[in-house]
């Protein structure tokens, strides 16, 4: 199975998030509107998507190939994941990571955010706390927040563009009799960082001995560099596993986040049910056809993609950081482990926010994630996806050293 990374697949009108609808203002406030790319008077012709998290890829040929088969059929029915389906998830994460998954764990949801929402309401009560560990994923915050429970982070330590858990303050904010709830990212967006085995077991032996409940987002587990491994904080003992619920996907892994399926494991019994009481008070009672048809083809046959598609991306990791190194001194990058989603640091630029802002989006003309996105310890960083052809992350990284190099006192 051979694929050109190279290859721009043009990705306009296709109703596409990133390239054809942004903010209203064009600096992440106000609503979504669709742009009109043809008209220049509308400023965004010339912008360039960095940042939602989907590849600038086209997904492996087999599972292009189940999907065309199943829509050939005609009839697209509601739908509920057979066996065969269920094998295809077992065996894929058993043989990828060494985590032997019962089938009746497993519970079949439409993506891995609404899950975490989800999970939040199901599991906490109003009164409860839920930590995070900033700067991470956006939607982490708000699944606590939008449901009414109050957050609390534990920060993450930085030094050196090295990232750890404090752990001390870890277990202070455990013991607060109101956090029932931790919401763990491994591997971590947007830094990078893959857990370690004894990271992740005295993080578990501290939510155990507090009674906090492990939520662990695992959906970037399979994009992983060269000599990188990952363990699922589910597989670390039985203790663990009953303490935890896993999130899991192939939407990242084979960029198909737009077909709104993964996989929730929940070895206990009755946080399977709660959750399960969550789903039908939702209104979510069957499984999305196209999702199911994509994921058993990507886990059966999207091995060899997968392979190839990393191999590209880190790639292109060495070119982010050769170029910087090179053009842009004053930005470094994080190093990382995993994913296709780069934390840049601007610090040394000395500009504030809004200041920040501009120079991406106004005068690089590029869209990012901007570092508080991701919580107040992200302010100076962005973060920049590079899961696109080279010609495409030469051009930002251009545009993003010509700006630089042109900033303006008015900027800072």
């Amino acid at each position: 199975m051979t694929t050109d990374f190279n290859t721009t697949t043009p990705r306009n009108g296709t109703d596409c998030i990133k390239w054809d609808f942004g903010h209203g203002d064009g600096h992440g406030d106000g609503d979504m509107v669709q742009w009109d790319r043809t008209n220049p008077d509308q400023g965004r012709a010339q912008l360039l998507p960095m940042s939602l998290a989907d590849m600038e890829f086209k997904c492996p040929e087999p599972v292009i190939a189940a999907l065309a088969k199943r829509a050939d059929h005609g009839i697209f029915s509601y739908s509920l994941a057979g066996e065969p389906f269920y094998e295809a998830v077992i065996e894929w994460i058993e043989r990828r990571h060494h985590w032997p998954v019962e089938r009746g764990w497993i519970v079949i949801a439409n993506g891995v955010v609404p899950t975490l929402s989800m999970l939040v309401r199901a599991i906490t009560a109003p009164t409860d706390a839920v930590i995070i560990q900033q700067p991470v994923f956006g939607p982490f915050a708000r699944a606590v927040e939008a449901n009414g429970r109050r957050l609390i982070s534990n920060d993450l330590i930085e030094y050196d563009r090295v990232y750890a858990m404090d752990f001390d303050d870890l277990e202070a904010k455990a013991a607060d009799p109101a956090a029932k709830m931790l919401i763990l990212c491994n591997p971590h967006n947007p830094i990078g960082k893959v857990w370690d085995k004894a990271d992740l077991k005295r993080l578990g032996e501290i939510c155990l001995s507090h009674g906090v409940l492990v939520i662990a987002d695992e959906l970037h587990c399979d994009l992983l560099f060269d000599d990188v491994s990952f363990t699922p904080f589910a597989s670390l003992g039985a203790d663990f596993a009953a303490n935890s619920v896993t999130c899991m996907a192939a939407s990242k892994s084979f960029n198909l986040a737009g077909l709104h399926l993964s996989a929730t494991i929940i070895p206990d019994a009755d946080l399977r049910t709660a959750f399960k009481a969550a789903q039908r008070a939702a209104g979510t009672f069957d499984d999305n056809l196209f999702g199911l048809v994509a994921t058993e083809a990507a886990f059966r046959h999207g091995e060899p993609w997968l392979a190839s598609v990393m191999a590209y991306i880190q790639d292109n990791y060495r070119f982010l950081v050769d170029h910087l190194a090179q053009h842009t001194p004053t930005i470094t990058v994080t190093p990382a482990e995993a994913t296709y989603l780069m934390w840049l640091d601007c610090r040394r630029l000395g500009l504030e926010d809004a200041a920040l802002d501009r120079l991406m989006l106004d005068e690089a003309r590029l869209i990012v994630g901007y570092g508080t996105d991701f919580g107040d310890t992200g302010r100076g960083f962005v973060r920049l996806n590079i899961a696109c052809p080279r010609a495409q992350l030469a051009e930002a990284l251009d545009r993003l050293s010509e700006a630089v190099g042109n900033i303006r006192p008015s900027l800072a």
